[in-house]
């Protein structure tokens, strides 16, 4: 956030593996900007601290998460190596076993 009456602001990107200087929207209120931007996939996970310069010659320093793609690494889990296809058609075959038995009570009984 910059002074009331700021009307223009940049944030230095090359530490992110951006260009330099990327110019920032002005907001709805005064000395208030924003920024939409692809962080690059060579950009390692981590926290970075990002420069943002207003038009009046302050600054500060904001700091900015960048986290790894893919989703969030929660551990472990059945689906971490993909698809098991062995367990998959055992799954699959104990279904068809099953609908079939539960067909063959149902037409034993009589009506």
């Amino acid at each position: 956030m910059c002074a009331v009456g700021v009307r223009s602001a940049d944030v230095a990107g090359a530490v992110l593996g951006l260009p330099a200087r990327l110019p920032m929207q002005a907001g709805s209120t005064s000395g208030v900007f924003s920024l939409s931007v692809d962080i690059p996939q060579s950009t390692s996970p981590g926290t970075f601290l990002v420069s943002l310069d207003c038009a009046d010659g302050t600054s500060s320093v904001v700091q900015l998460v960048v986290s790894p793609s893919g989703g969030v690494p929660a551990g472990g889990g059945a689906t971490t190596r993909g698809a098991n296809a062995a367990l998959m058609a055992t799954g699959g075959s104990l279904l068809v076993i099953g609908a079939a038995g539960a067909l063959l009570l149902r037409r034993g009984r009589p009506s």
